[in-house]
């Protein structure tokens, strides 16, 4: 789904070079491709309950996982995007960093810890 919203991005970023509408267009496309998607699964998810109960729980751990793949997807995606200001890169300056690693340190911080 969210290939298929690639011509209307190409569209977006040509009309409109502005930093912040372009990220805000590229989340509401990836919430959007993940509405539709993750629709598409609950519409024929509950025959698969009917006949086994351990495919809710199935379905809740498909979720978290997806949320975590999205969550890195949309970090590495950001060197092609970019920054105002910052040179173009297409590999990023520190070797381990990934957005959980970023999550993680945001929330220790915010634990004060």
């Amino acid at each position: 789904m969210l290939s298929s919203l690639g011509p209307l991005a190409v569209m977006w970023h040509v009309a409109f070079q502005a930093y912040l509408p372009a990220m805000f267009f590229n989340a509401t496309m990836f919430v959007f491709a993940t509405i539709v998607s993750q629709s598409v699964i609950y519409r024929f998810h509950p025959r698969l309950i009917d006949c086994h109960l351990r495919h809710g729980l199935m379905l809740r751990v498909r979720l978290f996982v997806y949320a975590f793949v999205a969550i890195d997807m949309f970090w590495t995606m950001r060197l092609f995007i970019g920054s105002p200001g910052v040179t173009v890169r297409f590999f990023c300056e520190e070797a381990w960093s990934n957005a959980d690693v970023v999550v993680s340190r945001l929330i220790r911080l915010a634990l004060g810890g």
